[in-house]
């Protein structure tokens, strides 16, 4: 049997807010893989820090790789627009009842247009290729987007999980003392069965908590193309934010899909020039030779050559494209109102997150300096009373378990702000 492959992503969430809040992490030296790695195969064993999931998402995720080919459709739809059609080669032969008189020809037609018409035809079919290939782009933005939250959302389960670890040991620790105490008559009996609970509760948080993970490892591995009964590590630590948290300015053009609905846009209006340039169809040039056998009296039968050059010039009399011209007005016009709503829609989207992580950043501050010491004394000073006598265990619980709920308050805003921020640096196209 061959040895399962162990994965191993390992780094650390330093995803607390610089100077301007807005660039992620530089990026550590990512290790080489135990084993090469070929776009078809990830590597077995790798160490990165977040911004590396974001390299492994564009080269081994699937569904990349599928929308990729996208852009090579519209690759070979521009290499097939602005051509001319092809010449054609006419033909004849004619003769009379007794094959006296008789004449062949030959020659070819070609249409020429009139009209900038394969040119604007390839100008459009290259703002295909720039769509398809922004809305690639976007579709990566949006990928890597949800693999970072897949890692903050594993990370503050890791988090919950140590956290139910400790609280479940220092509930073992309580009972082991309580029922130390019941058997030196002491304590109630009771004491001690009620701190049994309270660890099987923590037991039975944790085994969920577990589950949870299990289950965005599996969505993870769906991203990057992974069988799940490989065997995925991630480590990492969410950090606390610092300096200043964000900023409302940024470039509408760091996001794929307004450069994609931008450049729509663009094509729309040359697509309008295109059909208004089909109004006049081709005309048509053909140059024709012939040789023949005549009678000719008194002659007789007489060879004779011919050249002629024929001209065909339609008119737009009865169909002038006018239908065609106004379905690309109106086509126009829906995609100028589609960019300005997604411009609006994309403010909002990246100025309710600043917000959000603005909110959370200052709840966590609240948190950590203030009600969390606070309730660690609580705690403290009810076990010392406890221990001396002075008060009973349901109030020790109590405390206990108000701090543990601070505790996890603080993980989920810790949370919540890295989330916040993933968002904010999806949402302005700073996610690199």
């Amino acid at each position: 049997m061959t040895r399962p492959a162990l994965w191993v992503l390992s780094g650390s969430l330093f995803l607390s807010a610089g100077a301007r809040g807005t660039e992620p992490v530089p990026s550590t030296l990512i290790q080489q893989a135990i084993e090469p790695t070929t776009p078809e195969r990830p590597p077995r064993v790798l160490d990165f820090d977040p911004s590396a999931i974001v390299g492994i998402i564009r080269t081994h995720s699937p569904e990349l790789k599928a929308a990729r080919w996208r852009i090579d459709e519209a690759r070979g739809r521009l290499r097939q627009s602005g051509l001319r059609t092809n010449p054609s080669l006419i033909a004849g032969y004619q003769h009379d009842a007794g094959f006296n008189e008789l004449g062949g020809t030959i020659g070819f037609m070609q249409a020429f247009p009139v009209t900038a018409r394969l040119r604007l035809e390839r100008e459009v079919s290259e703002a295909e290729v720039e769509v398809a290939e922004a809305e690639v782009a976007d579709f990566e933005r949006r990928l890597a987007g949800r693999a970072m939250l897949l890692m903050v959302r594993y990370l503050s389960l890791v988090e919950q999980k140590d956290l139910r670890s400790r609280q479940i040991q220092l509930a073992s620790e309580l009972g082991a003392f309580t029922e130390s105490v019941a058997q030196k008559g002491e304590g109630s009996p009771l004491d001690a069965a009620q701190a049994r609970i309270e660890a099987g509760q923590l037991e039975i948080q944790l085994h969920r908590i577990e589950a949870q993970a299990d289950q965005l490892l599996g969505e993870l591995c769906t991203m990057v193309g992974l069988s799940r009964d490989r065997k995925i590590s991630i480590t990492g630590k969410l950090e606390p934010p610092a300096g200043i948290i964000g900023n409302n300015e940024f470039d509408l053009r760091l996001r794929p899909d307004y450069r994609a609905a931008a450049r729509a846009v663009t094509a729309a209006g040359t697509a309008v020039r295109l059909e208004e340039a089909r109004r006049w169809n081709d005309i048509t040039a053909s140059f024709l030779g012939g040789v023949s056998r005549r009678e000719d009296a008194p002659l007789g039968l007489v060879p004779e050559q011919r050249i002629s050059v024929q001209v065909s010039i339609p008119l737009p009399l009865w169909n002038r494209n006018e239908g065609a011209v106004e379905e690309r007005q109106a086509t126009r016009s829906r995609l100028e109102s589609s960019l300005a709503a997604l411009e609006i829609s994309i403010r909002n989207e990246a100025l309710t997150a600043l917000q959000m992580m603005q909110d959370e950043a200052g709840l966590l501050d609240e948190i950590t300096r203030e009600v969390l010491p606070m309730s660690r004394k609580q705690v403290d000073d009810t076990m010392q009373a406890y221990t001396n006598g002075l008060t009973d265990l349901l109030s020790v619980l109590r405390a206990r378990d108000q701090y543990l709920r601070l505790q996890e308050d603080h993980l989920d805003c810790l949370r919540d702000y890295h989330l916040a921020r993933i968002r904010f640096l999806t949402a302005s196209g700073r996610l690199q």
